[in-house]
Formats: C-alpha cells, sequence, structure tokens
C-alpha cells in the first residue's frame, strides 16, 4: 500500500513536472537584484476581446517571448500577459516594476490554481501628483515556492515594450538611484551645452550655434522620452499626449538638425545638390507631420518618422563625407558624429528586432542612444571649436595679408612720393622762373600804366590850363561859364588818372575816395560862399576804369548843376551821393541836393543834360528823377570793364 501511494505520487510528480516544462519560470533568488523578465513571459493578443478571466486560464495559445523587451500587443485589442515566479529568495515581499503606461486599462491577477484573483486595477488617471512615478505592483509569493501571475491590458497602441522588472524595494531603489544619477549627468551636460550655444548666439549673433543648442535639446528631450521620463512625469499618459509630444519633438530635431546641416556643412558652397536635398527632406517633414496629425495614423506615423529620420541621418552623413572630400576640414568632425550615433540607433534596433540581450546596458538598452548622442554632441562641439579655430586663422591669414599689402602699397606710396617730390621741385623751379618772369613783367607794365596815367593827368592838366587861359580873354559870363564847365569835366577825369598814377593796385580803386574828392573839388571850384554839406554813402563795390570815368563825369555834373542852380537865395544846402550794388553786374546811384528843384526851361537842354544822358548810354544805364525834395536822380547801371 506504502509502495502504491509512493508510485502514485511519483506519477503526480512527473506529470507536474511535464506541466512546467511548458513555460519558463522566474528563478529568483538575489534579493539586491533586479531582474528583467521579458524574456519569461507569456503573451496573447486577443484581438477579438471575447476571451473571459476564467477562460484565459485554460487557454493554450500563449507566445514565449524571446528577448527582454518584447514588442508585444496590438492596437484596440486586449493583451494577456503570464509569468510564474519561483521565490527563492529571503523576502516574501517582490515588487513587479514597469516603465511605461501607454494603455487604456491595466489589470493584474493571481492565479490559485483554479481561478484568477484580482489584485489591482490601474487607468491612466491613476498616475498623477504624487503617485506619478509609483509604477509599482507588489508581489507576496511564499518562500521557496512558485506563484503565477496574470496582467490584462487594453491597449490603444501597437507593439507596445513596458520593460517589466522584478525585484525588492531595496533593489528597485538602488537601481533607479544609479539610473538617475547616470541620466542627471546627462541632463546636465546637454543643458549646459544648450545654454552656452545660447550664449553664444546672442553673442556673436552666429546662427550655428543656436540651431546647434536647438537640435541637441529637442535631441535630449526625445531620448528623454525614450527611456520613459515623459510617462513617468505623466506627460504622456495619453495617446494624444504623446502623439502630440512626439510630433513636436520630431519636427524640432529634423528642423534645427536640417538648419544645423546646410549651416555648419556650407553646403550652398561645397554642396549645392546636398544643400537642395537636406531642405526639400526638411519641407517633407513638415507636410507629412502636418497629414498624419489630420488623420491620426499613430502607429503609421510612429513607423515613417523612424524610416524617415534614418533617412535624414544618412542624407547627413553623405553630404558632410561630399563636403569633407571638397577640402572643408570640420565636416570631418560632423560626419563622425552622425556615423556614431547611426551605429547606435542600429545597434539599439537590432537588440528590440533580435531580442539579443545587451552586455553594456543590460537593464536600459535604451541607453544605447544616450550614448550615442553624447559622442555626438562631443564631436559636434570639437567640429565647431576647429570651425572657429579655422576661422581665427583665415582672419590672422586675412590680416597678415593686409598688413603685408599695407606694407607693399606704403613702400609704393613712399616711392610715389619721393618721385612726386622730384616733380614737385621741378615743376617748382619752373614755376619760380615763370613767376619772376611774369612779376617782372608786370612790373613794367604797371610802371608802364602809371607812366600812362600820369601823362594822361598832366596832359588834361595842361588841358585845363589852357582852357583857363583862352577863358580870360572873353568877358561875356556865359563863354565864361562854358569853359569853367568845360575845366571841371577835364579836372574830374584828370583826379581819376591821377588817383590809378598813385595807386598800388591799378586794378581795384577806391570809390568813396575818388567820389568824395571829386565832390570837395567841385566845391572849392565855384567858391561857393554857402554852408554846403555832403551825404556820401558809398558801398564796397569794385568798378574798374572804363566804368568809373563817365560815372565820375554823371556825378560831375549832377554836382555841378546843384551848385550853379539849386541853392540860390539859400544860405545851406545839402548833396548826396549814394552808390550800391544790387546784383552781380548791376548797381544804383541816387544823386542831387535838397535845393529849389529842377527847372525845365533852363536846365533840360544844356550841354551837361546831353552829357548825363550820352554817359547813361554809355553805361547801359537807365535814368530818372525821383519826386523828392530838390532835383534827385536815381541811375541803374552796369559795369562795362
Amino acid at each position: 500500500m506504502l509502495e502504491l501511494k509512493s508510485y502514485i505520487l511519483l506519477i503526480i510528480f512527473i506529470c507536474l513536472g511535464e506541466i512546467s516544462l511548458g513555460q519558463e519560470v522566474i528563478e529568483y533568488s538575489n534579493d539586491s537584484e533586479v531582474q528583467k523578465i521579458g524574456k519569461y513571459i507569456e503573451y496573447y493578443n486577443d484581438e477579438s476581446n471575447n476571451i473571459s478571466n476564467n477562460q484565459i486560464t485554460a487557454f493554450n495559445g500563449f507566445i514565449q517571448s524571446e528577448t527582454v523587451h518584447p514588442l508585444i500587443g496590438s492596437e484596440n485589442s486586449t493583451l494577456w500577459i503570464r509569468f510564474t515566479i519561483n521565490n527563492r529568495s529571503t523576502s516574501e515581499r517582490l515588487l513587479l516594476h514597469f516603465d511605461e503606461f501607454v494603455a487604456a486599462e491595466f489589470s493584474f491577477f493571481s492565479f490559485n490554481g483554479n481561478e484568477l484573483i484580482l489584485l489591482d486595477k490601474m487607468l491612466p488617471s491613476d498616475f498623477s501628483g504624487s503617485n506619478s512615478r509609483d509604477f509599482n505592483i507588489e508581489l507576496i509569493p511564499n518562500k521557496n515556492s512558485t506563484s503565477t501571475y496574470y496582467i490584462k491590458v487594453k491597449s490603444e497602441w501597437k507593439n507596445s515594450s513596458y520593460g517589466f522588472k522584478i525585484g525588492t524595494e531595496i533593489s528597485l531603489n538602488q537601481f533607479y538611484r544609479d539610473k538617475y544619477i547616470f541620466d542627471g549627468i546627462y541632463i546636465g551636460v546637454i543643458l549646459l551645452m544648450f545654454l552656452s550655444n545660447i550664449i553664444l548666439f546672442t553673442t556673436v549673433r552666429d546662427l550655428t550655434y543656436l540651431y546647434y543648442g536647438l537640435y541637441i535639446f529637442f535631441f535630449a528631450i526625445g531620448l528623454l522620452g525614450l527611456v520613459g521620463y515623459f510617462f513617468e512625469y505623466g506627460f504622456t499618459r495619453s495617446t494624444d499626449s504623446y502623439f502630440l509630444l512626439n510630433k513636436i519633438i520630431s519636427l524640432g530635431i529634423v528642423s534645427s538638425g536640417c538648419l544645423l546641416a546646410v549651416t555648419v556643412l556650407q553646403t550652398k558652397i561645397y554642396s549645392p545638390i546636398g544643400h537642395k536635398v537636406i531642405i526639400g527632406v526638411m519641407v517633407i517633414t513638415l507636410l507629412f507631420t502636418m497629414t498624419m496629425a489630420i488623420t491620426r495614423h499613430i502607429d503609421l506615423y510612429v513607423t515613417l518618422i523612424s524610416a524617415l529620420n534614418a533617412l535624414i541621418l544618412t542624407i547627413f552623413i553623405i553630404v558632410s563625407y561630399i563636403v569633407l572630400r571638397k577640402g572643408y576640414q570640420p565636416a570631418l568632425f560632423f560626419f563622425i558624429g552622425w556615423l556614431s550615433y547611426l551605429i547606435t540607433t542600429y545597434a539599439w534596433a537590432f537588440h528590440l528586432l533580435t531580442g539579443i540581450d545587451s552586455t553594456l546596458f543590460k537593464h536600459k538598452p535604451e541607453y544605447y542612444l544616450i550614448v550615442g548622442h553624447g559622442v555626438e554632441v562631443i564631436f559636434f562641439s570639437v567640429g565647431l571649436a576647429y570651425r572657429v579655430y579655422l576661422m581665427k586663422k583665415e582672419k590672422e591669414a586675412s590680416q597678415e595679408e593686409a598688413i603685408s599689402l599695407l606694407k607693399v602699397n606704403k613702400e609704393i606710396i613712399t616711392n610715389q612720393n619721393i618721385v612726386l617730390e622730384e616733380k614737385v621741385k621741378l615743376r617748382t623751379s619752373e614755376l619760380e622762373k615763370s613767376n619772376s618772369l611774369l612779376e617782372r613783367k608786370n612790373k613794367e607794365k604797371t610802371a608802364m600804366l602809371k607812366e600812362i596815367h600820369h601823362r594822361v593827368k598832366n596832359n588834361l592838366q595842361v588841358v585845363n590850363s589852357l582852357l583857363k587861359l583862352q577863358s580870360r580873354e572873353f568877358e561875356d559870363e556865359h563863354a565864361i561859364a562854358m569853359f569853367k564847365e568845360a575845366q571841371d569835366r577835364v579836372l574830374s577825369m584828370a583826379l581819376l588818372h591821377e588817383k590809378m598814377y598813385k595807386s598800388d593796385d591799378l586794378k581795384h580803386i577806391d570809390v568813396q575816395e575818388h567820389i568824395t574828392l571829386l565832390a570837395e573839388d567841385l566845391i572849392r571850384s565855384y567858391s561857393v560862399k554857402k554852408n554846403i554839406s555832403l551825404d556820401i554813402v558809398i558801398e564796397k563795390v569794385e568798378i574798374g576804369i572804363r566804368t568809373l570815368v563817365p560815372l565820375g563825369l554823371i556825378i560831375n555834373e549832377i554836382i555841378s548843376n546843384a551848385l550853379k542852380h539849386a541853392f540860390k537865395n539859400r544860405s545851406e544846402g545839402l548833396i548826396k551821393v549814394h552808390l550800391k550794388q544790387q546784383n552781380e553786374g548791376s548797381f544804383e546811384l541816387i544823386a542831387g541836393d535838397d535845393g529849389m528843384g529842377y527847372v525845365q526851361k533852363s536846365r533840360a537842354t544844356g550841354l551837361g543834360t546831353k552829357l548825363i544822358q550820352i554817359f547813361t548810354k554809355q553805361l547801359n544805364g537807365k535814368l530818372e528823377q525821383l519826386k523828392q525834395p530838390g532835383t534827385v536822380f536815381k541811375l541803374i547801371f552796369e559795369k562795362i570793364d
């Protein structure tokens, strides 16, 4: 009987063992370890959403996962996940942790052998406020026992990765403490790089630094979302928020990356075709994102934008290589930076697609992308620094070339100055000789002109003396008066020639002095025993001898007539002569007296009046009598020199 019981127990044990061979069991034995359970889970997509909780326990269609980060689930379906834990640790309290929760509903069950027991049920709204970072579900497996659990996920996404881990509270805290240190260093470096480039942009006004700062900023934001921070802090708990944030980040990366590439590689100069391709891809990405925003094909968008980003990265590498081949050395650093990130991206994608575990980043293969981006940033920074170095060298070379050209120009100018000085000396010597000859000739001409004026003056005085002698032979007062007027006219001309003879400047004559002397001589000549005042106002005018001779004769006739006729029966009188320049070449003379006024009968037909008319015509002038007390004439005339 004992042997029969032993045999039955052995049969049961063997059967249970055969059953357990269908599913890999999670062996958890080290309390300080955080164990990823992705390759130990089984999953099934219930696309019809008809399998109940009781039916799933007897369902045989589960698929065994083959990777640490399985991509499971389908859009708008129910995903069932099953795993079994053999707790051989010293702890009776384990935690199940997951990185992201992009689902409409998440239910967690334990299996007691007969039915599912609901342990926890969560919705996206449960992760808010103080609970936003608590993504742990408590497991209470007995020591040295095996427990099976089921997870029911109603998802809006296709091929989601939840990153399940189990561990004790202490081991998980230590795991995420190390994670936050690594991420904190990365965030700090990226933030520092972003701020430094923005400061450089505001300082030097070079758009390259703005594009570079925005590029590493958007890239870092995208990577932080990829490793779970957006979900952890509540930014992408819903489909709409995830889709919107993904579009913003994608557009930011593509736009800033394309603008950085065409600017830093100087594609307009070194690769015009590459420049057009990069700008075209940027426009296509913008239009594609706008189209996807309207259609809301989320899975299609994520797939295509990932492929488009890989294509853009490949284009950057090709264009940077072309630019490098054309001799622009900074392109080497950008080529290496983009190539390193492309390699790490392929390594990460290879891990996701093949399920081969990462030895370098066992718990977080997404860090391939962070490290790749870090290497990219390092090479980009070195490339920008080298670009500045080359620009500085070019500036120094330009300055040296400019200095060299200045020296050459200075030597040329010095030689030219020497030649010019010699020519100036020669020309100066020639001019001095010419000036000396001209000065001698001028002196001779001046002396000759003075001699001519002297002889004319002497001859006029002889004529005046002859007229005076001739007048003594007449007893007729009228005849004597006629001779007297002739003498005054001759003396007026003689006075001008005498002044020219005595003047050092034959060209410029002091008109004020000449007219004043003429008026005073006439008053003395007529021996007027009356108090005659002179009002002579002559502006500073330049009149030559050809104009001054007829003008002086006109003034002579006006003053002579005034002295003879204006002041009869009066003991005093005023004679005025005003001369001013109206405009260039035109002058105004106002001359007359304040006497008894003009008498047409006695003064209209005399020789003096005819002479005034002749001289006025000679000066191209116009004479008129002003309506003022006495006799006052206004003469507008031109300079005829």
